[in-house]
């Protein structure tokens, strides 16, 4: 599959901006979001500074919104890394549960 930045001819900046663009405006376009995030996350991580850890909470939304629990899983994974015991860290398990039908485990 084709990059989103070769794609569309799209620098990691735009393809940031859209991602907050999206944010702001509350979209829910998951297909994109999880497009355009996956790449940011492999491909931009480093360069992204402290917008990873939004990216990672937008992206997660949007891939169990879309069907991808391996993606969503692993953007949780980093959240817990770099916020162990946090509300809102708590907050997107739950939704994680949620998605995957144990709602026992999402209370």
């Amino acid at each position: 599959m084709a990059k989103v930045s070769e794609l569309y001819d799209v620098t990691w900046e735009e393809m940031r901006d859209k991602m907050r663009k999206w944010r702001e405006e509350n979209s829910r376009n998951s297909e994109q979001i999880v497009e355009v995030g996956e790449e940011l996350i492999n491909e931009y991580a480093s360069k992204l500074g402290d917008d990873i850890w939004i990216i990672y909470e937008q992206v997660m939304i949007a891939a169990l919104d879309y069907g991808r629990d391996d993606l969503a899983l692993f953007c949780l994974q980093e959240l817990r890394r770099q916020f162990p015991g946090s509300h809102r860290v708590k907050r997107l398990t739950g939704m994680r549960f949620e998605a995957m039908e144990r709602y026992d485990d999402a209370i």
